[in-house]
């Protein structure tokens, strides 16, 4: 019976861990697929992206993921010992159980905490843009300083901005236009530079193996 109890041990973190990668597949390619729609202004559409925009429209929907994750979970760790030693094998493997099931729990917390921050920071964008006299200034200086600073950005903040344009209302589409206006702007300055990059002549760019 030890060696049995010791082999479903094993069997318990292995579960564990195949639960928890195909939660976070999940998130990041929802993440992915969010993010691709909504930086082409797109609504989301396929499923994945359609999930996050779900996770991520309010905490609770988050709240709501850990806990389904946390009952699917147990429910497989069940599925598996059950019929291979009834209820007697559930108890006694209960510590190790407790113990993935505590391990995965802080782990939901953990992405708990990421969107709580992600949406605290999405409020504090938009009541900025509603409580503005000049909304068509104040973004294009959020999108500026953003630009500027480039890698140092405040990844938070670009998010709730094209989260924003998703609106259909005042707000909405005057972020909409800026971040577009902007995006035109990227991508003419990135042309230039290839262009550029193309006058050189052969004499600038350098000795080459004659």
């Amino acid at each position: 019976m030890q060696s049995l109890v010791s082999l479903y041990s094993f069997t318990i973190v292995i579960d564990a861990l195949f639960m928890q990668g195909i939660l976070i597949y999940l998130v990041r390619g929802g993440r992915n697929a969010y993010l691709n729609s909504i930086m082409n202004f797109r609504k989301p559409k396929s499923s994945l992206a359609r999930y996050y925009a779900w996770r991520t429209k309010k905490l609770l929907n988050t709240v709501i993921e850990g806990i389904v994750y946390e009952i699917i979970l147990i429910g497989s760790i069940v599925i598996i010992l059950y019929p291979r030693g009834g209820v007697q094998l559930i108890i006694d493997l209960l510590a190790i159980t407790a113990f993935v099931v505590v391990l995965s729990s802080i782990s939901s917390i953990q992405m708990i905490r990421r969107v709580r921050e992600v949406l605290k920071k999405e409020m504090v964008v938009l009541k900025q843009l509603k409580d503005s006299d000049d909304l068509i200034d104040l973004i294009r200086q959020m999108v500026e300083e953003l630009y500027q600073a480039g890698a140092y950005a405040d990844g938070h903040i670009w998010f709730a901005l094209f989260k924003i344009a998703q609106q259909q209302d005042v707000v909405g589409w005057s972020v909409r236009d800026v971040l577009m206006e902007k995006s035109k702007a990227i991508a003419e300055r990135i042309d230039s530079h290839m262009s550029e990059i193309g006058r050189k002549p052969d004499s600038e760019k350098g000795p080459g193996i004659q």
